[in-house]
């Protein structure tokens, strides 16, 4: 290797690697949780998603969009 990479791989070796081995659990254990809380908020918003389609397409809308249209 080159001795300009040097820096980089001693500054992981020595200090990112082991900060990374001690709090393993709770990098997993925050990702899980943020992995958690996005599946839900993608449920609230595919509901609401639903829910406003379903509103825009009654007929009273249909109406309006109809009118607009002559």
């Amino acid at each position: 290797m080159m001795p300009q990479t040097q820096g980089a791989k001693t500054l992981y070796t020595t200090v990112f690697r082991p900060l990374l081995k001690t709090y393993s659990p709770q990098i997993k254990d925050f990702i899980a949780k943020v992995s958690d809380k996005a599946g839900e908020m993608q449920k609230e918003g595919m509901s609401s998603a639903s829910k406003m389609a379903a509103d825009m397409g009654s007929a009273e809308n249909m109406a309006k969009a109809a009118s607009y249209a002559t």
